[in-house]
């Protein structure tokens, strides 16, 4: 005959005990590398979130610096073109005063060949009238008027002759009766000499 011994619940529950302690060991452990996966994807959030801070801050620095480069470059432009709208300025300037030089010597050049003409053709005109013959009647055409000459040859005409000055006769005195006054009038039929009308009266009453 065999014999069993009963199952104590003690070992029972010991087993159950630990089964559980068991299965909470297996859940911690479960869990701690959850956690260990948690931690590493903040920290890698947070490496990522600086490269891209340092980068953003490397970017804002390039261009601080290319800023800097495209103001210096737009300065150096600047100051080039203000050279240069400079000395073209003092070339022309330059070039307008030369050109007013050469203008005024121009003029000058002009006025003086104008002048030797001028002397030229007086010269001329001389050595022409002194060649001219002599019995040739020049007119003169000088500042102070036209002068004729006439050579001796011929002599001035005789409207140029000088005449002795003479008075003019006294004038006739009246033909009336007893009247003794100088003429005034002329009768128009017997051109009379008449001082007035009475004495005209009286010449036509003796007629």
């Amino acid at each position: 005959m065999i014999h069993t011994k009963p199952v104590s619940n003690s070992a029972s529950g010991g087993r159950s005990g630990s089964s559980s302690s068991m299965k909470t060991s297996q859940s911690v452990d479960a869990s701690r590398p959850r956690k260990k996966l948690v931690l590493q994807d903040t920290s890698d959030d947070d490496n990522t979130l600086l490269n891209q801070k340092l980068k953003a801050n490397q970017w804002t620095e390039q261009k601080e610096k290319l800023s800097e480069v495209e103001q210096q470059l737009k300065k150096a432009k600047a100051a080039h073109k203000r050279k240069t709208q400079a000395e073209k300025a003092a070339w022309e300037s330059e070039a307008e005063a030369i050109r007013k030089i050469l203008g005024q010597d121009f003029s000058r050049k002009k006025k003086d060949d104008k002048l030797q003409k001028r002397r030229d053709e007086i010269a001329q005109e001389r050595t022409s009238n002194s060649v001219v013959s002599s019995n040739t009647v020049r007119w003169v055409i000088g500042p102070i008027g036209t002068v004729v000459i006439f050579p001796n040859e011929i002599g001035l005409p005789h409207i140029f002759d000088s005449k002795p000055c003479s008075y003019p006769p006294p004038r006739a005195q009246c033909v009336g009766p007893s009247c003794t006054n100088t003429y005034r009038y002329r009768d128009s039929k017997s051109n009379l000499p008449l001082c007035s009308l009475q004495c005209y009266m009286a010449i036509h009453e003796q007629m």
